[in-house]
C-alpha cells in the first residue's frame, strides 16, 4: 500500500465476530523509534532484531536513505543501518515528534543542527518540551529559534552533567532517551536522575553499552555513566523487546468479543498487567507457540491506574477501557501520566457505548452499544486501536476515518485483524471539508465532534 492510500484510507469493520488465532507481536515501537535514531549517531553498524516496521518507524527509514544518512537493508523482521557519518539536515524529520531527542547528540557530533521549532509533545495533550530544551542547554549546546527553526550549536563543553529527566507528570521516556543517545557522543560524566523504566531505557543501555564499551549502571531510576577520553564505536546487535501495547490492543479484542487468542513469541506480560488482567477473569497460559488467552464472564475492576512503568502504561489505558465498554458493570481509569487522554470517548460513545470523559479521569459504564453504521475518527493512534476494538465487538458497520493514524502504530493491523477472525478491510476516506470545520484545536487537544 503507498503513502497516498494509507494517507487518504478507512478502515471498515463489520463487527460481532469472536477473535480467534493466532498473531505475532512485533518489537516494542517507542525502543525502534529511539535505538534507529541512535543507530544513525553511531559510527558503525547496528543490526536491530525483532523490528517493528510501523508507519512512523517507516518514516525516519525513508528520511535516512532519501537524504543519504545510513545505508538500510531489511531481512525479515530485522534491519541493518550502516551510517554515512556524514552531517545530516533534520528539518524535513521534524514531523517525527521523537527526532527532538536526537538533537543533543546531532549537534554534539556535528557542531551544529538545524529542526523544525514544531516537534515534540503529543497531539492529544498539552505537554511541552521544556525539559528537553533544558537538557540541550546541560550539554552545552546554544539553542536559538528564527523562522520556525531550532538552532543548536555547541558552545562549550561539560565535563560533568547532573541531570533530573522528569517533569510534572512523573519520569520522561523522550528525555531519558534523549539523554542517552547524546551519551553516545558526549565523552564526559554523566548522571541521570529519576529516568524512566520503559523498555526503551533497557535497550538504548544495551546499545551504549555494546557500540561505545562504557560502564553504564541503572539503580532506583539513576543512571550513572563514566567519562571516556576517546569515544570509539563497534558493531552492535540489539534484540527489542515485545510491543507491550500491541499485545494488549489484542488482548482487548479478545476481552471485548469473548474470544481466545494467542500471541505468538511473548512469554511474559508486566506483572501491573497481569495484576489488572487477573481481576478482569481473563485467563492467560503460555504454551509453547506463546500467550495464550482466553475470556468467559469479564468483570469490571472498580479502578484502573495508569503509572509510569512499571505500573499500567498509559497507551494501555484508552485499549483496555475500550475492552470493557460492552459489558455490564463500571470502571474508572485514571491516567496519572497526561492531563487529559480521552480522544477515543467521542467516537466510542457514537458507537452507542457510555464512557464519561473528566480531565485525568474516564467512567465507563457497560452497555450494549447500538447497531447502526456510524463513522468515527482515530484522532491518534491510541484512540484509533480504541475506535478498532469498540467496533469489533458491535453488530454493526463501522467505518474509522484517519485511518493512517492506525498505520502509524501497528506494522500489520489489517492483516494481524484478519487473522484473529474480525471482519475489516481498508475503505476510501469519508473525510469532506465539512468534516476539517467540525475538528478544533485547543490546547493541543483535538476532537472530532
Amino acid at each position: 500500500m503507498d503513502k497516498n492510500t494509507k494517507k487518504n484510507a478507512s478502515i471498515i469493520i463489520c463487527g460481532g465476530n469472536k477473535a480467534q488465532g493466532q498473531v505475532a507481536i512485533p518489537g516494542d515501537k517507542i525502543s525502534a523509534v529511539h535505538l534507529l535514531f541512535a543507530s544513525l549517531i553511531s559510527n558503525e553498524e547496528t543490526w536491530i532484531n525483532n523490528m517493528h516496521f510501523c508507519d512512523d518507524v517507516m518514516s525516519i527509514i525513508d528520511w535516512a536513505q532519501e537524504n543519504d544518512i545510513a545505508k538500510l537493508g531489511q531481512s525479515k523482521s530485522s534491519l541493518r543501518v550502516k551510517p554515512n557519518n556524514a552531517d545530516f539536515n533534520m528539518t524535513s524529520i521534524s514531523k517525527s515528534r521523537a527526532s527532538i531527542c536526537l538533537v543533543s547528540a546531532s549537534a554534539l557530533k556535528f557542531g551544529r543542527t538545524e529542526i523544525d521549532s514544531s516537534i515534540g509533545g503529543c497531539c492529544f495533550t498539552d505537554r511541552l518540551i521544556d525539559r528537553h530544551i533544558d537538557l540541550i542547554h546541560a550539554f552545552g549546546i546554544s539553542l536559538s529559534k528564527a523562522e520556525g527553526k531550532f538552532l543548536a550549536i555547541r558552545t562549550k563543553t561539560n565535563n560533568t552533567i547532573d541531570f533530573d529527566c522528569s517533569t510534572k507528570f512523573g519520569p520522561s521516556v523522550g528525555v531519558t532517551a534523549h539523554a542517552l543517545i547524546a551519551a553516545l557522543v558526549f565523552k564526559g560524566e554523566l548522571t541521570l536522575r529519576n529516568v524512566a523504566l520503559e523498555p526503551v531505557t533497557e535497550v538504548l543501555i544495551d546499545f551504549l553499552r555494546k557500540t561505545t564499551g562504557r560502564k553504564v549502571t541503572l539503580k532506583n531510576r539513576v543512571i550513572k555513566i563514566l567519562s571516556m577520553k576517546k569515544i570509539s564505536h563497534f558493531k552492535a546487535a540489539i534484540s527489542l523487546p515485545h510491543d507491550t501495547t500491541v499485545a494488549l490492543t489484542y488482548i482487548s479484542m479478545s476481552i471485548a468479543t469473548e474470544g481466545s487468542i494467542c500471541l505468538k513469541g511473548v512469554k511474559l506480560l508486566l506483572p501491573s498487567v497481569n495484576k489488572l488482567l487477573d481481576k478482569m477473569n481473563v485467563k492467560c497460559n503460555t504454551a509453547k507457540e506463546g500467550l495464550c488467552v482466553s475470556v468467559s464472564k469479564i468483570i469490571h475492576p472498580k479502578l484502573i491506574e495508569c503509572t509510569p512503568w512499571p505500573g499500567i502504561p498509559s497507551d494501555v489505558g484508552p485499549i483496555v477501557i475500550s475492552g470493557l465498554c460492552k459489558h455490564k458493570g463500571q470502571t474508572k481509569l485514571v491516567d496519572r501520566i497526561y492531563n487529559s487522554r480521552s480522544t477515543h470517548v467521542k467516537g466510542l460513545n457514537i458507537m452507542g457505548y457510555d464512557l464519561t470523559a473528566n480531565g485525568q479521569s474516564i467512567i465507563v459504564n457497560g452497555k450494549y452499544p447500538n447497531s447502526r453504521t456510524v463513522t468515527v475518527a482515530a484522532i491518534d493512534i491510541r484512540a484509533g486501536a480504541a475506535l478498532l476494538i469498540g467496533a469489533s465487538a458491535r453488530l454493526a458497520k463501522t467505518n474509522i476515518i484517519e485511518a493512517y493514524q492506525l498505520f502509524r502504530g501497528y506494522q500489520n493491523i489489517i492483516e494481524d485483524m484478519k487473522s484473529l477472525n474480525v471482519d475489516i478491510k481498508l475503505g476510501e476516506s469519508q473525510w469532506t471539508q465539512k468534516d476539517t470545520q467540525e475538528r478544533i484545536v485547543n490546547g493541543g487537544i483535538r476532537a472530532y465532534l
